[in-house]
């Protein structure tokens, strides 16, 4: 009786295996519609960047000697700036010795008068770390010896050599590199790029100013708004189960019970947070950038060019806080807003991600690829000269000026973003403020 009932049971089974096996090969899917206005794209519009495009100089500026100086700014279209860049970068630089024979700001500036050089400057300073991934630097050196601030390569008056120096803040040289794979002829051909530039002068305060107005355009390029949908689809690792916590000053907030997504509508900016416990486990800057750089290529990626303004080595423990600037032509969209369109900021400790903060509007990239002839622009240039100093010296904070530079202030509108020229001042704690 019992194996009668299990060759039932298996002759059942084979029946309906068999049945299955139709309706999948021979059957038709059923589909339900997705209405248009319900589906979010799940990926974020913007491009994936490597860190060399992201790290970079500020300015290089070009001593053509006899006290004239012009200054190279970042840009697709600066055909000078990428071409001495990436000389420098293709540069070995071995010999390093920490007491070079030249280190005073007064003989330094002797040398910015006379010689021939090139000055490599980033503004904020570079981790000696992440300089030496982005240039070939060799031999007995302190990878952690602080920020680089310049680098100065130049063709020595007095003999047929070319030295180079790294710059500590404050206008003393940290090392010198003995070994640099650089002639008096490689030096003398870039900085003769600055003879076909708007002349500059030298400043006490360590900035440098254009002769003459410096030529800049105005223009309207359109905005898009991200759907905070995919937001949460890209920042939640189960966008289903987060929550909607109820408005709070025109902030809307979403929370996985864990991370939590803030986002001011009016302000048009989120704020990511996923907090970790502060741990006494020192960072590894190079660790940090690489994770910062990564975390954004997955979450939202870079639409345009990008600089990244603060990269930090202090503290070695806790959070580090990363900062990227938006770059259009060849210039920083500056803000004097606490919430800056363009601007990207993070937190990070020990390679993970504790904070994100970003526009929730943006240029599209396929605007700044290609202007419209729709959307106006207009030569609008900034003062140089004696009408700069002029504003200058009328400019309350003078005193703590430690950078000047051109750069765009966004004016926001319903579908557009105007971008206005202006000289942008950066003060001693790090502070930027607009000469308007």
């Amino acid at each position: 009786m019992i194996e009668r009932i299990k060759s039932a049971l298996l002759f059942l089974l084979v029946v309906a295996s068999l049945v299955q096996s139709y309706l999948i090969v021979f059957g038709s899917p059923r589909y339900e519609m997705i209405r248009r206005d319900e589906y979010v794209q799940t990926d974020l519009p913007g491009t994936r960047l490597a860190m060399e495009e992201l790290v970079y100089p500020d300015q290089i500026v070009l001593h053509l000697g006899q006290d004239r100086h012009t200054v190279l700014q970042p840009g697709a279209s600066s055909i000078f700036y990428k071409q001495v860049w990436e000389f420098v970068r293709q540069r070995t630089f071995d010999g390093f010795r920490r007491s070079p024979s030249v280190t005073g700001p007064l003989e330094w500036d002797e040398i910015r008068a006379k010689n021939k050089g090139i000055e490599i400057r980033f503004r904020a300073g570079i981790p000696f770390e992440v300089l030496g991934s982005l240039v070939r630097i060799q031999g007995d050196v302190d990878l952690n010896s602080g920020l680089i601030y310049k680098i100065w390569i130049y063709a020595a008056e007095e003999r047929d050599e070319v030295r180079v120096a790294f710059f500590t803040q404050g206008g003393y040289a940290l090392y010198e590199a003995s070994k640099a794979d650089i002639n008096r002829d490689d030096v003398e051909r870039l900085a003769a790029f600055g003879e076909y530039q708007p002349a500059y002068q030298y400043r006490a305060q360590d900035y440098y100013v254009p002769a003459e107005p410096l030529p800049m355009v105005r223009q309207r390029l359109p905005i898009k708004a991200y759907e905070i949908e995919q937001w949460k689809k890209s920042l939640f690792l189960d966008p289903a189960g987060t929550r909607t916590i109820p408005d709070m000053e025109g902030t809307d907030m979403y929370t996985d019970g864990k991370r939590v997504l803030r986002v001011r509508e009016t302000k048009k900016w989120l704020v990511y947070s996923d907090p970790q416990p502060v741990t006494s486990k020192p960072n590894v800057v190079m660790e940090n950038v690489r994770a910062a750089i990564g975390f954004v290529n997955q979450h939202g990626g870079w639409n345009g060019a990008y600089r990244a303004v603060r990269v930090p080595v202090e503290p070695e423990t806790g959070r580090q806080t990363f900062e990227f600037v938006q770059y259009v032509d060849q210039y920083p969209i500056v803000s004097d807003q606490a919430e800056p369109f363009g601007t990207i900021r993070m937190s990070l400790q020990n390679g993970t991600v504790s904070a994100y903060e970003r526009s929730t509007i943006y240029i599209p990239e396929d605007a700044l690829r290609s202007r419209s002839p729709d959307l106006p622009r207009e030569q609008a240039d900034l003062p140089g000269g004696k009408a700069l100093d002029e504003r200058l010296a009328a400019y309350a904070n003078k005193d703590r000026i430690t950078a000047l530079y051109p750069a765009y202030k966004p004016v926001i509108g319903d579908n557009a973003v105007d971008l206005v020229p202006v000289w942008a001042v950066e003060l001693a704690d790090g502070k930027t403020e607009l000469l308007e």
